[in-house]
């Protein structure tokens, strides 16, 4: 539209620092060194639409975080392995360094339904069907000692169930996944 000005929140000086020190840093740390510097109190988008619409960059792809760097998702912290973008739950990588990769069918739970306690006294390698009966039968606990005796069970009622189907006389008792009512 004819005569429409876009609003410049940008002064020279702001605009020279971005371009200066733009390299190498995320969004949220230009903006909050931006903000320091000038006692400002501009936005991480406003920092960013800045950058786009100037085709300023910083050399950064997204995500290109290096390896050894940790996220969390869906409450588990991940661990970066590799390049281009190779990420594993940190318990799962703690193990494997100590014990060996983690045989298929088998999962790494916490003693203590803590996961955040990366302590490796705190790691139970459990199978798929361990786990399940596990949770079906509440095994799991916040006392890790209690968990460990959990998993102990479940290997024991896992064990039932296989030599009862192999023999062809599974029942539907206190041995099995199915919880009694």
């Amino acid at each position: 539209m004819k005569g429409t000005r876009v609003k410049r929140i940008f002064n020279e000086e702001h605009k020279k620092f971005i371009k200066d020190n733009v390299i190498g840093i995320r969004n949220e740390e230009l903006t909050k060194k931006l903000n320091e510097t000038f006692n400002t109190k501009f936005t991480v988008g406003q920092v960013k639409k800045y950058k786009h619409s100037h085709k300023i960059s910083s050399g950064l792809k997204s995500c290109n975080l290096p390896v050894g760097s940790e996220r969390e998702n869906k409450g588990y912290i991940l661990i970066k392995i590799a390049e281009p973008n190779v990420w594993i739950e940190k318990h799962r990588y703690i193990y494997e360094k100590k014990h060996g990769k983690i045989p298929d069918g088998h999962k790494v739970i916490f003693a203590d339904k803590n996961n955040k306690n990366f302590e490796e006294k705190n790691l139970i390698l459990v199978s798929n069907s361990e786990a399940l009966i596990m949770n079906t039968h509440k095994l799991i606990y916040e006392e890790a000692e209690l968990t460990k005796t959990g998993s102990i069970i479940a290997k024991l009622i896992d064990k039932t169930n296989r030599m009862n189907l192999e023999k062809g006389k599974f029942k539907n008792d206190e041995t099995s996944t199915k919880k009694k009512n």
